[in-house]
């Protein structure tokens, strides 16, 4: 959608699930290829700045990728990988994400989610590791290049911080920056995460079809209580400084 807080500019968030070729050691042999892809999941998630303490959840408890088959490998001789995890809903954790393939059709990776809570940015699973696949076989070709993106225009927005957080802090006085981070809440402990190795690929005569009665997973919008509470507690501590009004920021 379009984003009036950085421009009018178009963004695409939240993110479900990507993955994303990090590195190619082809061209050693003409007949392997090792690629790295860099993979994410999770089925919340918010808008950024732009969230203004709301999250967008995703019903499902299950997400997939597929990587496509290289051009020109007639088998893949391993696959592994490793990733890193946040509130797994399978306490056997390397049942959380599982690698299948099929010659001549791709490479399946499949993440086990949890039913999105009601508070997300606490409760919700969050995947993100990388997979190494083994090509062989054959003239393995170069993978394709991206192409070049498009570069646009700066417009007057685009040396700002989407925050105006930077710019108030600018104006505080060191007695002010004091008083500023007296009345904030103290910061949460991080979330727990697991560092899993992924678990043996399994191989098919064919990758899985979506089933037929299979619908379209419905994206809801939640209130987060404890951002809505940080962004109360944010607007209190600014206005403990800067009085009634807070430079440069229009309260809902």
């Amino acid at each position: 959608g379009a984003a009036d807080d950085v421009g009018g500019e178009t963004e695409i968030h939240p993110i479900w699930a990507m993955a994303a070729r990090v590195k190619d050691d082809s061209g050693i042999r003409a007949d392997i290829a090792n690629e790295t892809w860099a993979f994410m999941a999770r089925n919340w998630g918010d808008e950024g700045y732009c969230a203004s303490g709301h999250q967008w959840t995703l019903s499902t408890d299950t997400l997939s990728i597929l990587i496509p088959w290289r051009a020109g490998a007639s088998k893949i001789d391993g696959l592994s990988g490793e990733f890193d995890i946040v509130n797994a809903p399978d306490s056997n954790l390397p049942n959380n994400v599982s690698v299948t393939y099929a010659p001549m059709s791709g490479v399946w990776l499949t993440f086990k989610l949890k039913q999105p809570p009601d508070e997300p940015d606490e409760d919700g699973t969050v995947i993100e590791g990388e997979l190494n696949i083994h090509w062989s076989g054959g003239l393995i070709t170069k993978a394709a290049v991206s192409t070049q993106p498009v570069i646009f225009s700066k417009g007057e927005h685009d040396e700002r911080p989407e925050s105006p957080m930077p710019g108030l802090l600018e104006k505080m006085t060191p007695q002010q920056r004091t008083t500023f981070m007296a009345a904030m809440p103290p910061k949460r402990s991080p979330r727990h995460s697991a560092l899993v190795q992924i678990g043996p690929a399994v191989q098919l005569s064919a990758l899985p079809a979506r089933p037929k009665t299979a619908g379209v997973p419905v994206i809801r919008t939640v209130v987060s209580k404890h951002r809505a509470q940080m962004q109360k507690s944010l607007l209190d501590a600014l206005h403990s400084v800067f009085g009634a009004t807070i430079p440069g920021v229009a309260e809902k």
